[in-house]
C-alpha cells in the first residue's frame, strides 16, 4: 500500500479522531468491510488525482492543457 493508496482516510478519522493515522490503512479495510455487510457506499479514491477530479469535476482545464489545445 503507497502513501497515496488511501488519500483521502476522512471517515476513518472521523471515527477514530484519537488513533494515529499510521493504523488508518489497517482501520480502512474493516470500516470498508463492515460497510459493505450493511450494505452502506465506502468511497475510495486510490490516487491524488483521482481526489481533485472527484472535487473539481472532469471540466477543470489545466494550464498545460488548455496550452496544449491552442
Amino acid at each position: 500500500m503507497t502513501a497515496l493508496s488511501r488519500a483521502c482516510p476522512q471517515i476513518e478519522h472521523h471515527l477514530y479522531p484519537a488513533v494515529s493515522f499510521m493504523h488508518y490503512p489497517a482501520i480502512s479495510k474493516i470500516v470498508r468491510e463492515e460497510a459493505e455487510k450493511r450494505g452502506i457506499p465506502y468511497n475510495h479514491y486510490g490516487t491524488l488525482p483521482q481526489v481533485r477530479h472527484s472535487f473539481l469535476g472532469p471540466t477543470l482545464v489545466l494550464p498545460s492543457a488548455a496550452a496544449a489545445a491552442c
